[in-house]
């Protein structure tokens, strides 16, 4: 069983300001830089040349924890397999003054990361308190909220079923922006702006089995049947929608924009099977920008 705390917090503006629709970046891109600054404890590179962290290291084992060697089984999915992850408020006004706020919910996985609660939102609150920190571009000022919900779970997908041949419908709808890709060329990767049920399968195993193997233990189910099942399924109708934004990183001064889709849709005659797999991916988020509250859903059985 993965173990998973998850806490929930209202942020206050203490100053104007004007923020972003997905936040989730801002967020770990502050809280990331001070734990960085605070707490990081850096070994040697490893063979792939990655820079380690060594046992005790709060920005290591969290926003920055990186798989080992023998866990790295995905090209590129070192953030899938990142034990925390900063969900705000979707989607978030963006001209605020003070008395203004949003919610945050940040989620960690395993017993490491959740030693790490107390300290990663006392970080969060130092940085809300720091002039010359705050939320870019005018350094906007908050306070933290008591906390609202805290909630300990334990999940594990693979389970007996009574009924394991039978199907349902299923609505799945985004709470954040998902940010999947998928090869159309060797070599050359684009964004999926309708993603099938498959596309949602595909990254639920890619994650669900990255933090198990990473945080628990390897979940013994048959990965390639799954895949299968789900690319049987098919859509009833959608409604995805581009979704765009400019991303901008304080450290090396990089743009960029990133493209997703938010919106929702519903699946006719999803194997049972596949329930569990896809209702708990939509609470630890999958893909891209993960940690930073990318690729969460929430699931709903039609009638």
């Amino acid at each position: 069983m993965l173990s998973i705390l998850q806490t929930t917090r209202n942020v206050r503006l203490t100053t104007p300001g004007r923020l972003l629709p997905w936040m989730g970046m801002a967020i770990r891109g502050l809280v990331g830089a001070r734990l960085k600054a605070t707490t990081c404890l850096c070994g040697p590179p490893d063979e792939l040349g990655k820079i380690t962290h060594q046992t005790g290291c709060a920005y290591g084992e969290t926003i920055d924890a990186t798989p080992t060697p023998a866990n790295r089984n995905f090209a590129g999915q070192d953030d899938g397999f990142r034990p925390v992850v900063i969900a705000p408020q979707f989607p978030c006004k963006v001209a605020l003054k003070p008395g203004d706020g949003f919610r945050v919910t940040v989620s960690f996985f395993g017993s490491t990361a959740i030693a790490w609660h107390d300290l990663f939102w006392e970080t969060f609150a130092h940085c809300g308190q720091d002039s010359a920190a705050g939320f870019n571009p005018f350094h906007t000022q908050f306070t933290l909220e008591p906390i609202l919900t805290r909630k300990s779970v334990d999940i594990n997908p693979v389970r007996p079923l009574k009924n394991k041949d039978s199907a349902v419908d299923l609505e799945i709808e985004l709470t954040s922006p998902l940010f999947l890709r998928e090869e159309y060329q060797r070599g050359k990767h684009r964004t999926i702006f309708e993603p099938t049920f498959a596309d949602f399968m595909g990254a639920s195993l890619r994650t669900l089995g990255g933090l198990f193997r990473c945080y628990d233990k390897p979940l013994q189910a048959d990965f390639a049947r799954m895949k299968e099942l789900a690319a049987s399924v098919l859509t009833e109708s959608h409604s995805f929608r581009p979704f765009k934004q400019l991303r901008h990183s304080n450290r090396t001064d990089h743009r960029a924009v990133l493209q997703g889709v938010i919106g929702k849709a519903q699946f006719r005659q999803v194997p049972v099977e596949l329930i569990p797999w896809i209702h708990y991916a939509g609470i630890v988020h999958v893909g891209p920008h993960r940690v930073a509250g990318a690729g969460g859903w929430k699931t709903t059985l039609m009638q």
